[in-house]
């Protein structure tokens, strides 16, 4: 999906703000498509794609499972690692962000509340040489899913960049099983 204010669309981005509804509103509208089966909805997530998955699971939990790749689930260790987007992004499309720093980040970033999330079968991919989401985000939110015995798998791809281009058919082909295993087939 596009998300508010991007490629023409109405309203303002919010970067994981209230622009999560239109991933969330996504889910009815599927019921509105004679051909889908609204019993059996997989979520795929690409890097800010990611933060959105993990944020529509903290108000949806009829996903039967989520695949994300090099997603972004902590926007303090990207603050850190790419300072340039606090005044490129963070400051301009962040609502109330200079007076509530700390909440606005947290609110977006997964690391700090797995147990909020939907328990859903949960596949992370993430390349150990990304240099747009760090590793060390899919890392920490590795271990904290963990504390929480949440049903994942992660995978670190050595030297894979942030697309995990040079793994490309064998990503899709994981992405394909887990969707197949826990969507199509139902396990």
């Amino acid at each position: 999906s596009n998300y508010r204010g991007n490629s023409n669309s109405e309203g303002k981005e919010e970067f994981g703000g209230s622009d999560v509804n239109d991933v969330i509103n996504l889910v009815p509208a599927l019921g509105q498509i004679d051909e889908a089966d609204t019993s059996r909805i997989g979520m795929v997530g690409v890097s800010r794609g990611g933060m959105m998955a993990y944020l529509a699971l903290k108000q949806i939990c009829n996903i039967k499972a989520v695949a994300v790749i090099g997603g972004l689930s902590d926007l303090f260790i990207m603050k850190a690692m790419r300072p340039e987007l606090e005044s490129h992004v963070y400051t301009s499309i962040i609502p109330d962000y200079d007076n509530s720093t700390e909440t606005v980040l947290t609110q977006r970033s997964a690391n700090k509340w797995v147990e909020e999330m939907c328990q859903v079968p949960l596949l992370m991919l993430h390349g150990s040489k990304d240099k747009s989401c760090d590793v060390s985000m899919a890392r920490e939110l590795h271990d904290e899913l963990k504390k929480v015995q949440y049903p994942h798998t992660y995978m670190e791809f050595a030297k894979g960049n942030h697309g995990l281009s040079k793994y490309e058919v064998m990503v899709t082909g994981l992405i394909t099983g887990w969707l197949d295993k826990y969507v199509k087939n139902g396990e």
